[in-house]
């Protein structure tokens, strides 16, 4: 592996690259305390309801400290790892969000980031958490500690982050210049398809809610779709191709013209959905994330599927989510 990287990079591991952090909260049972959690896919961090540390029990738990990598061990392998900055000061992370600070003379805390978001470092993360789907696939401290980082010298580091920053600048820029168009369109559709005089219903008189899965043979490919592979303007982007035996069981069930519409904050009002084509034999397995529209008349298809990308069809949705913030379905 050594002699694949660039000549002007050395490799170093983890451990040679960050120091660990831990800093033990003494919790105060009337004290109120605020986690933090990491979403998956490189997408950062987002902040849990306040708890008083009654409710945080015997719970391990340590205080957060700023400009450090921190992942979550159980969904390392899909990339749940992001940086610490002051906005985090005075909250705490459980034992499963470990810390490391960067070794000042070799590591940019930013560089191994990106690096950790690319497919080359989501291959290490999967290779270092063995194990199973979901909670069965956890990085130890050691698996770690023995990641090897391809690394040029620091100054470089900073040059390349540089470049990448500017180039995020642009895309997040873009990105919402796309998203206003698509809102516009979407507000468009939902005037052509929801006029004054429409007569309403309700989804179930065009459609099957959640239907009953179907026998599908152990050796039979099917695509197994994740949450990170449905757009956000009703596509999907993405497929991977797996034996029914090797998905195992716990995951949602669709079939080819069925319509996915995520069902978990913020994905659906950020509008994730998409309508079902081109699957593998017909099938289709993903994240229990998702509801299952299965239309009555497979030519409703693509109207229903318009339907549940309208502005007015995810605020009515939303009015109807139960649970807490953050975990609201």
């Amino acid at each position: 592996m050594r002699s694949s990287f660039p000549k002007h990079c050395r490799q170093y591991l983890a451990e040679e690259a960050f120091d660990r952090v831990t800093d033990p909260v003494e919790v105060e049972p009337d004290r109120v305390y605020q986690e933090i959690g990491i979403r998956s896919h490189g997408k950062g961090l987002f902040r849990k309801p306040p708890v008083k540390g009654s409710v945080l029990g015997d719970k391990r738990v340590f205080w957060v400290h700023p400009d450090c990598l921190v992942l979550n061990i159980v969904f390392a392998w899909e990339q749940a790892v992001a940086r610490t900055t002051k906005r985090e000061k005075g909250m705490i992370a459980s034992h499963r969000f470990p810390m490391f600070r960067p070794k000042k003379d070799v590591t940019d805390l930013d560089f191994v980031l990106y690096f950790l978001k690319s497919k080359w470092g989501k291959k290490l993360l999967e290779l270092g958490s063995p194990g199973g789907a979901g909670r069965n696939k956890t990085l130890s401290q050691k698996e770690f500690d023995e990641l090897p980082l391809c690394l040029p010298p620091l100054p470089e580091q900073r040059r390349i982050v540089a470049i990448l920053n500017t180039w995020d600048q642009a895309i997040e820029k873009m990105e919402r210049l796309l998203a206003a168009k698509r809102q516009r369109k979407t507000d468009a559709i939902g005037r052509a398809l929801l006029p004054l005089n429409a007569k309403r219903g309700f989804l179930r008189d065009l459609a099957v809610i959640n239907p009953r899965n179907f026998r599908v043979e152990s050796e039979t490919e099917v695509s197994f779709v994740a949450m990170a592979d449905v757009s956000e303007n009703g596509f999907i982007t993405g497929t991977t191709t797996l034996r029914r035996d090797a998905l195992g069981n716990g995951y949602t069930q669709f079939a080819e013209g069925d319509i996915l519409v995520a069902k978990i904050t913020p994905c659906f009002e950020n509008g994730k959905g998409a309508l079902a084509l081109g699957l593998t034999n017909g099938i289709g397995f993903g994240t229990t994330e998702f509801h299952v529209l299965r239309p009555k008349d497979p030519a409703d298809a693509d109207y229903l599927h318009q339907i549940t990308l309208t502005k007015s069809f995810r605020i009515a949705g939303e009015r109807q989510m139960t649970g807490s913030a953050g975990q609201r379905r």
